[in-house]
């Protein structure tokens, strides 16, 4: 490059760079938009729309549910959406679109309720650690789990599950997401408790003794005053300012984990699933693990084909012919 041509280089880079400015302080993190803001609003193409299935909402690990937002997701002001411009998600989430579309097939046999864990709660993956008197509590309570055990308690049958999964795109939190103004405000009240005057991180460890004590006291229950304070060496506690307020804080805490779950997603896959159940006579039991492996094998195979799946089981000891059915039509 000459040196007459250098201004001319500079002056062209500068009005790129000013133009790339322009355009990032107009459509905030998205360059291509279709969609586009009107009185800081973004205002929709009719053949776009708003994101379901967003991160940011609290979950409660044992009964499998979603429960309310702990992040705020209601802001739209800088329109921003999924490459291909069919969906548009909040402010403060990033949305990426899974690179090769993933098409997965699973297969599983479970031979008792016990051994039974939800779709979701496998899929949501938060149960590491949970551990009640050392067993994973993770959807224990959730309607799917409770629906299949009290259905193979019923008919003593083994569960198959076959599920298909397609992932189209990814969406997670931005690193300055707020938190939703309801979740804040109850926050904001246990710190207001703790930050009373004369308060003291003892006072807490005092209540937490009580919870465990009250545990370990299975035979003991309600309200009874006399009985607790004859049996319970920490029940005659302080009832001293600071201590009721110790107490209404953690009975706001364990009431937000009533009311918010046990965790918050901070991360989604969005696409679709299909998942079928199907129980499986007694009498499978008695089958080689050969014949029941490829008879799995088979219900999954027809679940991907979308065909229905039969097969006849022969006892050798009774000579009595079974025949069991499962499809998707």
């Amino acid at each position: 490059m000459s040196e007459s041509q250098v201004p001319y280089w500079n002056m062209l880079c500068a009005v790129r760079l000013l133009l790339l400015a322009l355009l990032l302080k107009q459509g905030g993190t998205s360059l291509s938009l279709s969609a586009w803001r009107q009185n800081d609003q973004c205002v929709l193409e009719p053949d776009q729309e708003l994101l379901a299935v967003l991160p940011g909402s609290g979950w409660d690990n044992l009964m499998n549910q979603e429960r309310p937002q702990v992040v705020d997701r209601e802001d739209y002001s800088q329109c921003k959406q999924s490459t291909d411009r069919k969906f548009v998600v909040p402010d403060q989430m990033e949305i990426e679109p899974i690179k090769m579309t993933v098409t997965s097939f699973s297969s599983e046999t479970f031979e008792s309720s016990s051994e039974y864990v939800d779709s979701t709660s496998n899929m949501i993956n938060v149960n590491s650690g949970l551990t009640f008197w050392g067993s994973s509590i993770s959807g224990s309570y959730s309607s799917e789990r409770t629906h299949v055990k009290n259905n193979q308690l019923s008919t003593k049958s083994i569960v198959l599950r076959n599920q298909v999964r397609h992932r189209l795109y990814k969406v997670f939190l931005g690193p300055e997401a707020p938190l939703h103004k309801h979740f804040k405000k109850r926050i904001l009240s246990i710190s207001y408790l703790l930050d009373s005057p004369k308060m003291d991180i003892s006072l807490l460890e005092d209540i937490s003794k009580i919870d465990d004590y009250w545990l370990e006291q299975p035979g003991i229950v309600g309200n009874d005053k006399m009985l607790r304070s004859s049996v319970n060496p920490i029940a005659n506690l302080s009832t001293s300012t600071p201590y009721m307020k110790a107490v209404e804080a953690a009975y706001l805490a364990d009431m937000i984990i009533r009311d918010y779950g046990t965790h918050f997603i901070t991360e989604t896959e969005n696409g679709a699933a299909i998942i079928q159940i199907s129980n499986l006579k007694e009498e499978v039991r008695k089958m080689t693990e050969e014949r029941r492996s490829s008879i799995s094998k088979g219900a999954s195979v027809a679940f991907s084909l979308g065909l229905k799946f039969n097969f006849d089981y022969r006892s050798e000891e009774k000579n009595s012919k079974t025949n069991v059915s499962s499809g998707a039509q």
